[in-house]
């Protein structure tokens, strides 16, 4: 167990180093579950995550980390036709949302992060802090 709790210590550090580094909450996730093996590596995953950046698009909405993991369990146990399990899939993602929701109380990033908006300060080290947490903790849940 503490091998697997170090293992999962080293992905959520290296989330929050991409994201800290650069890639938006989405590509963070998406790079670093690409990195860890999670699942297979893929340009086209990577640019679909970067439309998660900052709420979606940027628009605040749904958290980019959450998205980013939610697109991460669909690739690892989505279907590819109707005929296929569609529950296994259904069941993960759901099981995430709730973590995330109780462990943040929101899955809005405007919410997520309100007391960065309401002082005007995006984009500032402690922002960006507040989001790298965000995404350590939604590649951990992954790695679990």
């Amino acid at each position: 167990m503490i091998t697997s709790y170090k293992k999962m210590s080293t992905i959520a550090q290296k989330a929050k180093e991409n994201y800290m580094n650069g890639l938006s909450c989405g590509e963070a996730v998406v790079r670093t579950a690409i990195d860890e093996g999670i699942i297979e590596p893929s340009d086209e995953v990577l640019k679909i995550s970067s439309a998660l950046k900052a709420g979606v698009g940027q628009k605040r909405d749904i958290c980019g980390a959450l998205m980013g993991a939610v697109l991460v369990l669909g690739i690892k146990y989505g279907r590819i036709s109707k005929e296929e399990d569609i529950d296994t899939v259904n069941q993960k993602v759901g099981e995430l949302y709730e973590k995330f929701k109780e462990k943040f109380g929101h899955t809005c990033c405007r919410d997520l992060i309100k007391d960065f908006i309401e002082q005007d300060a995006c984009n500032t080290p402690a922002q960006k802090e507040r989001c790298s947490e965000i995404v350590a903790w939604a590649t951990k849940e992954l790695a679990k």
